[in-house]
């Protein structure tokens, strides 16, 4: 089975090569199986409102869902190749899909050059500051789920570097050549900070809240030619203190569905943390804040309802997350066995709100 003190579902998702490639130079087994599984009783209200369909309206109300059941597989082809597959759904109304499937070709521990070669996330922004069960803000406007790239990585000491090609995926957008770089410095210990910065070539097509804005078909929210985004990300902690922060804008606007113009889309957040130990449980406190600027126009997905996952209904009427507030408490009730309650609270342009109470509970093989 997996290594029980670094899952495949701890790692991020879009430095996972990287994080695999470190624990494959710890953990070389032959085979190693994880998995995840993940249940998320909730209640949300709020003066937001919308109608979803004749019958259904996001306004308040209860639910219960399992939102992942996940099985990963790596397999170590002697020292220099790896594949790893992870199986993602399974949960009625979802279909059971490969969620990333790639070849990693290399060894760090011989040489700092390695290549990935197949399905896997985007290696643009490293996005912490996520809830247990909510995103934050700049997570669900930037970050970009699983596509086919070839990505060339350099990863000596705390240094790491990375260059991707790739078919922006979504599903309101034909296939557009994309590319990122992204570069990061990253010390551990008591004391321990990472600096980091990235380039996005084009978000039109990317599957997040940008991107899905720049259909090729009707009705679209935003249009407009090719948009680039830059990145500014940082973490810095010391013993059980942790505080960092995101910064994405992209490199020009887009048009508004009334004609107008965006101006630069920009999204930040910053998150602290602080790490106890009651009763012999290790538990971690979260507090989060995550705001957008000329996003007018974007989808946001909404927290609650996750049974039947909405996004706010972007038209001129400005439905779409400006704020947004996280608080938090993990806890590690048994090993990666973790319950955790959770409070988002979101203000929409438009002077509307919405707040989400979620217990999570997850586990990790």
């Amino acid at each position: 089975m997996s290594d029980q003190n670094n899952p495949f579902s701890s790692m991020s998702d879009t430095l996972f090569p990287l994080s695999m490639m470190q624990a494959k130079a710890e953990f070389d087994k032959p085979l190693i199986l994880g998995g995840e599984l993940e249940i998320d009783p909730q209640m949300w209200g709020g003066t937001y409102s919308r109608a979803i369909s004749n019958t259904l309206t996001y306004n308040s109300g209860s639910g219960i869902a399992v939102i992942t059941a996940d099985l990963n597989t790596m397999a170590n082809i002697g020292k220099w190749v790896s594949a790893y597959i992870s199986i993602q759904g399974g949960i009625a109304p979802a279909k059971t899909t490969f969620d990333q499937a790639f070849l990693t070709v290399g060894n760090i521990q011989t040489n700092p050059f390695f290549l990935t070669v197949g399905e896997s996330y985007m290696p643009f922004g490293v996005f912490n500051g996520n809830g247990p069960f909510a995103n934050n803000l700049v997570t669900n406007a930037f970050r970009a789920g699983n596509t086919n790239q070839i990505a060339l990585n350099y990863a000596k000491g705390d240094f790491y570097t990375n260059l991707a090609t790739f078919n922006n995926k979504s599903s309101t957008t034909t296939n557009l050549e994309d590319f990122s770089y992204s570069i990061s410095y990253t010390t551990t210990g008591n004391f321990n900070y990472s600096v980091g910065a990235g380039y996005l070539y084009d978000v039109r097509g990317t599957n997040a809240s940008v991107g899905e804005a720049y259909p090729t078909n009707s009705p679209n929210t935003v249009t407009g030619g090719r948009n680039g985004a830059y990145d500014l990300n940082g973490l810095v902690a010391y013993g059980p203190f942790g505080l960092n922060g995101e910064f994405i804008i992209t490199q020009t606007g887009a048009t508004n569905l009334n004609g107008t113009g965006t101006g630069q889309m920009s999204t930040w957040n910053v998150t602290g943390t602080y790490g106890l130990l009651p009763f012999g449980i290790p538990t971690t406190l979260f507090a989060s804040y995550s705001a957008t600027h000329n996003m007018q126009s974007i989808a946001f997905p909404l927290n609650g309802m996750i049974y039947q996952p909405q996004t706010t209904e972007v038209t001129d009427s400005n439905e779409s997350m400006a704020h947004q507030w996280l608080i938090a408490m993990s806890n590690e009730f048994f090993h990666n066995v973790y319950m955790s309650p959770e409070y988002a609270y979101d203000t929409l342009y438009n002077g509307t709100h919405t707040w989400t109470l979620t217990y999570d509970i997850t586990a990790n093989l």
